[in-house]
């Protein structure tokens, strides 16, 4: 049996070995390849084709030219060729044959089949399983609905899978081609004609879970249904009593929903107005009111859009204020954005209809936060605004404040105005003055003023006089100007404190003085007052009333309160830039005095060797008031020749005066006998007892010296400049730079007597401070700090002034130094100590690089005045050594003006150093260059005097 069938398959493939092919061609596939394509006699050319390109891999385009050049030749009954086929049968009963083309999704033929057979759905899956397993299924649902939509010139294929909704469906196909909800619509209509049954009309975008407080949850859905998704939401918050969390709901749905849906505005409407046509028969349009929106704006730009009667507006904005609050009746109708020099915008300028366009541009500067060209923003509305019809251009001065006035009964008392270059208290109290309010009333509008959002009260009470203030040029320096219940004297000082005229050396009393005698002003006191407090709060310690007097430094006020209540330096420093930081107030200092020493004078010292008090007589001649009298001026000038006040201060003076006092009546006496005219004795006795008193109390109140003048005297002509020891000053520092400034009006007195005795009464009446050391070290005036308007020196103590000291010492002065002066500053500076330091050691090897340049002995040396006079000259000697010259064997011939070209300059130095050391090399000399020079002829020569009084002039 076997062996038949194969005998019969053997004839089977000789016979179409045999047979003549309908169409045989060689086929050249690419350059390198080439097949023969034959087609048998009852073969479909399309099939032969398609097996054709299989094998050799020729693509659709290739095999759809080959057919067509077959087709050409033989006949062809179809264009596609069959891929799979299966016969369909219920049971026994056969239905048909299925046929699947070629290009034919699998599940789409299948879906035709089973429709035009009305054959069950498990059919369609049981051939589509059938031929899956055979051909590609690309996917496993049918379309159901196709169709090509033109879209800006080109197609758009449209595929709707069983089981797709219709509307999501046609959302997502349409819309990364920017179509909108109109045209998916038309789309949809489109399926309804052909017969698709629509489920839902609307496509789902998006689906959120907002959560709620105790857990409650809500779902928020958004369909393309035309609406906005702003409105959608707002709505759904509106719904569920959400309204608080609109925005925070939005600010987070809204970037996603935007991103798939077209969003036109990101604010809700809120509210809609309808409007009806003349004869209110029906709707013509509506009117919708954004979040945050004006009924009044969307009202104007509604009727302004119409081209409508610009009357109809306030019975429409009335109508909708009715359903919704309105804080204003009247339409912003000019709106203009600023950008700044960068071209970034700052803010927008709004002008409401009828409002001034000068006060708008007010309204926008006074709420800008950054810097602007005021004038150059005004020029531009003014140009730009001012053609718009319905605002207004009538003045270039805006009103920062204008409204009608009551009184405390509510009677209408007048019409207020107050513009921005007026001061809102000055411009109330004249209109009180003018409308007669009481004091109650002008308070209350003052606070209303004040209160207002656009004026600005810079002070409290009103000015009742000012006078334009120049300076000796005739330069303009302000007004001085006296508010109501002020003192002149405080106002004056307020003058000076704020136009910085206490730093330019300006006589303050003179000023009271001038002002005082004016007779608009009247002065109970002439004395001003620096800073009054009613309860002033130093750290947290209520202190109570304050008051600072001028002459007084508010820091030294403010450390001794430190110190009354144990307050910390800290608490002391807040306070001092709490008052000194203020524009009406001028503090001299920034550290406080916490030792002073006060009435000292040289005549007290054994140096001077006149210790005991001068007596003065006839003190009167010292008054100023007989002083600068004619006649007194003439007998202060006799008195005062040397002959007079040698006569009048002898001892006998007073005998001869009393005698002479004597005399003279005995020879009235006489010339009375010589007349025949006899006296009484009684007479005489009284004539001689009247004359004797006379003399005696003439010497006693015009003569004879008073022992509080001579105290006085003597301390006025040994004067020397009060002591101050600050904080963070070591006393012998502030004592040495004390006693520089005296030597220069008096002998120099640092190593004498007088300086040790200053030390040793200093550090043993100063408190809360202790004196580290006996010996000054060089104070050197690194500059100062200034930060808001307070100057803050930077003094530093040199330590190398004592050559045993080492480098890591000066370090640490600077230290100590800098942080000194950064615990001041308020508030704290980045790195401040560390700037400081790096300032100090900079300034240092500047000063160290030209010691030898400066004209001080002791500062090319490296010493102070205190220094030793055996600690001289081994500094000299070691820093001419340290130069390759030695000291001993030289001795300089010229004054220091011969130039030698063939030293160098170490040698040149070396000796110059000798020449210094001249000055100071004993003690006579020393005492001389100590001696303070006055200098003559405008500075060109300076003079000092020898210890016999002689004038010698220094070259």
């Amino acid at each position: 049996m076997r062996s038949i069938y194969v005998i019969q398959l053997l004839l089977l493939i000789c016979q179409q070995r045999f047979v003549e092919p309908l169409f045989q061609q060689r086929v050249i596939i690419d350059k390198h390849m080439s097949a023969v394509l034959t087609v048998h006699d009852s073969e479909e050319p399309a099939d032969a084709v398609y097996k054709f390109s299989i094998e050799n891999k020729i693509d659709k385009q290739q095999r759809s030219t080959l057919l067509g050049e077959i087709c050409n030749r033989i006949k062809c009954n179809r264009s596609k060729a069959v891929v799979w086929s299966t016969n369909v049968s219920d049971g026994e009963k056969f239905i048909s044959e299925f046929t699947l083309f070629e290009d034919e999704e699998p599940v789409d033929s299948i879906q035709r089949f089973v429709v035009n057979h009305n054959l069950t759905r498990g059919y369609r899956h049981a051939i589509l399983a059938e031929a899956c397993a055979v051909v590609d299924c690309l996917r496993m649902m049918p379309v159901v609905w196709t169709k090509q939509v033109r879209i800006d010139e080109r197609f758009v294929e449209i595929e709707i899978l069983e089981g797709e909704i219709f509307a999501d469906k046609i959302f997502s196909i349409l819309q990364p081609y920017s179509v909108g909800y109109l045209g998916r619509k038309q789309v949809l209509e489109l399926a309804k004609l052909d017969g698709i049954v629509i489920e839902r009309e609307y496509a789902h975008v998006i689906s959120e879970t907002i959560v709620f407080h105790g857990n409650r949850t809500l779902v928020l859905d958004i369909y393309d249904d035309g609406s906005e998704p702003v409105d959608v939401i707002y709505k759904f918050c509106k719904e569920n009593k959400c309204i608080d969390r609109f925005l925070e709901i939005a600010d987070s749905i809204m970037p996603k929903v935007c991103g798939v849906l077209q969003c036109n505005r990101m604010e809700p409407v809120v509210y809609s107005y309808p409007i009806k046509n003349e004869k209110g028969t029906a709707y013509m349009w509506k009117i919708d009111l954004l979040l945050g929106e004006e009924a009044a704006d969307a009202v104007h730009r509604f009727v302004v859009n119409k081209n409508m009667d610009l009357n109809l507006r306030q019975t429409m904005v009335k109508d909708i204020c009715k359903a919704i609050p309105c804080k204003r009746t009247r339409p912003i109708v000019y709106r203009k954005d600023v950008n700044n020099a960068d071209g970034v915008r700052i803010g927008t300028v709004e002008i409401l209809e009828g409002d001034e366009v000068v006060d708008a541009a007010m309204r926008f500067i006074s709420k800008t936060k950054y810097a602007i060209d005021e004038i150059a923003l005004k020029n531009f509305l003014f140009a730009d605004a001012c053609r718009h019809k319905l605002v207004k251009c009538t003045r270039l001065v805006a009103h920062v404040f204008e409204d009608k006035v009551r009184d405390k009964e509510g009677r209408e008392i007048g019409h207020l105005i107050i513009r921005e270059d007026e001061e809102p208290v000055d411009k109330v109290h004249e209109f009180c003055i003018s409308a007669d309010c009481h004091n109650d009333d002008r308070m209350k509008i003052l606070e209303m003023v004040c209160a207002s959002e656009f004026a600005v009260c810079r002070r409290k009470k009103p000015i009742i006089f000012t006078q334009p203030v120049t300076d000796p040029s005739g330069n303009r320096i302000g007004n001085l100007e006296v508010q109501l219940l002020e003192e002149p004297a405080d106002a004056v000082y307020r003058f000076f404190a704020r136009h910085k005229l206490f730093q330019t050396g300006w006589n303050i009393h003179n000023v009271i003085n001038q002002v005082c005698s004016l007779p608009q002003l009247a002065c109970q006191r002439k004395e001003p007052l620096q800073y009054n407090s009613d309860s002033f709060q130093m750290g947290n310690v209520d202190i109570g009333p304050l008051e600072i007097w001028y002459g007084d430094e508010i820091v030294d006020i403010l450390y001794q309160k430190r110190i009354e209540y144990n307050l910390t330096l800290h608490d002391q420093i807040l306070s001092f830039n709490l008052i000194c930081k203020q524009r009406d107030v001028y503090c001299h200092r920034t550290r406080a005095v916490v030792y002073e020493l006060k009435d000292i004078t040289k005549h007290d010292f054994e140096k001077f060797g006149n210790e005991t008090c001068a007596r003065k007589y006839m003190g009167w001649q010292f008054l100023s008031t007989v002083a600068n009298s004619f006649f007194g001026s003439k007998l202060s000038n006799f008195i005062k020749i040397n002959t007079v006040e040698r006569i009048v201060s002898h001892p006998l003076f007073p005998i001869l005066s009393l005698s002479t006092s004597l005399v003279l009546p005995h020879l009235l006496f006489s010339s009375f006998s010589n007349r025949k005219m006899k006296l009484h004795i009684g007479y005489k006795l009284v004539l001689y007892g009247a004359v004797y008193l006379c003399t005696c109390l003439t010497q006693s109140l015009l003569v004879e010296p008073r022992n509080s003048l001579d105290q006085l005297l003597h301390i006025h002509h040994g004067k020397l400049p009060d002591l101050q020891i600050l904080e963070d000053q070591e006393p012998v520092d502030a004592i040495l730079k004390w006693a520089k400034k005296a030597a220069k009006d008096h002998h120099p007195i640092v190593r004498e007597p007088i300086y040790w005795d200053i030390i040793d009464k200093t550090c043993l009446e100063i408190q809360g401070i202790e004196c580290k050391r006996r010996r000054a070290w060089e104070i050197i005036d690194m500059g100062a700090i200034t930060l808001d308007g307070l100057t803050y020196q930077i003094e530093f103590s040199n330590p190398l002034i004592n050559h045993k000291m080492r480098s890591r010492t000066q370090d640490q002065a600077a230290q100590n130094a800098a942080e000194m002066v950064c615990r001041r500053l308020v508030p704290q500076l980045a790195d401040c100590t560390k700037n400081i330091v790096a300032h100090i050691t900079q300034q240092l090897r500047v000063f160290e690089s030209g010691r030898l340049e400066n004209k001080n002995v002791y500062t090319k040396f490296g010493l102070e005045m205190d220094t030793p006079q055996e600690e001289i000259f081994p500094v000299v000697a070691s820093m001419i050594r340290s130069r390759g010259t030695n000291i001993s064997p030289f001795t300089r011939v010229d004054n220091g003006t011969v130039s030698y070209p063939k030293w160098d300059k170490n040698t040149i130095a070396a000796f110059h150093i000798m020449d210094s050391h001249r000055k100071v090399k004993d003690y006579e000399s020393r005492e001389w260059y100590d001696k303070p020079c006055t200098p003559y002829f405008g500075g060109a020569l300076c003079a000092k005097t020898d210890k016999d009084g002689n004038m010698i002039i220094e070259i």
